[in-house]
């Protein structure tokens, strides 16, 4: 599997940047998770519409959905485009407004789904977020990945997490921001988890274009028994 960076800030982006979303692929498919504003921009640098064969969305907050207008003209003016667009029953009304453009087509996805997208296997994870949000487990050909999505530090990640390959992990706070703690991570709590996982590899995303990345980097910088990084745009990562 291969990882490819399509946005990696949230809520909104930097200069030259892209709100969150990712790409996902194997030797025959390619499934996007979160389509953040200004990230699908970044996808025809890696591969065709025709090769998209699904997005997957963590939860529908504007900032993990903002592209879907892009996803909708993709889907009329590139017909050949197979993207089946997965998305969480919740919150109802924007769930509705999404499965009512007529030109995606649109399936559920719960806590108990396995979604088998070409030979990628997709498993849920129900994380602590404002609305309804899912972590995801994607496995294929004995390779791991695990996307937190956007979440406050929860034990529960810990055993989804076990033994993975590479750890996606949000980091939307620096450790002293604590108001937003109870529904974002910062990266030592990020490191927390990766080292009680047994996490080979950690990528830090969905950071906030306002704290310096240098802030982020002195946070990595104190966890030295945790190989992490942080996300860079364009950049494509062997899992």
């Amino acid at each position: 599997m291969k990882l490819t960076v399509l946005g990696k800030y949230g809520p909104y982006p930097a200069a030259d940047g892209a709100v969150t979303g990712f790409l996902v692929s194997s030797e025959t498919t390619n499934v996007v998770l979160d389509l953040g504003n200004g990230s699908l921009v970044n996808y025809p640098r890696h591969k065709t519409w025709q090769q998209l064969d699904g997005v997957v969305l963590s939860h529908l907050h504007e900032d993990h959905i903002g592209d879907i207008p892009v996803l909708q003209y993709v889907r009329q003016y590139e017909p050949d485009c197979p993207a089946v667009l997965w998305l969480p029953a919740e919150p109802k009304d924007v769930c509705a407004r999404i499965r009512a453009i007529p030109t995606l087509k649109t399936e559920l996805y719960g806590a108990d789904s396995v979604l088998e997208i070409g030979d990628l296997s997709l498993r849920f994870l129900p994380v602590v977020h404002p609305v309804p949000t899912y972590a995801a487990r994607i496995e294929c050909g004995g390779k791991s990945l695990v996307y937190t999505a956007d979440s406050s530090y929860t034990e529960a990640l810990i055993p989804f997490c076990k033994g993975v390959d590479l750890l996606l992990c949000e980091a939307g706070v620096l450790d002293d921001q604590t108001a937003r703690k109870h529904i974002h991570m910062s990266v030592t709590e990020g490191c927390e988890i990766a080292r009680r996982a047994g996490a080979k590899k950690v990528l830090f995303c969905h950071l906030l274009a306002s704290n310096p990345l240098e802030a982020y980097q002195a946070e990595i910088d104190r966890c030295p028994d945790v190989r992490a990084e942080l996300a860079r745009d364009n950049v494509v990562y062997e899992i």
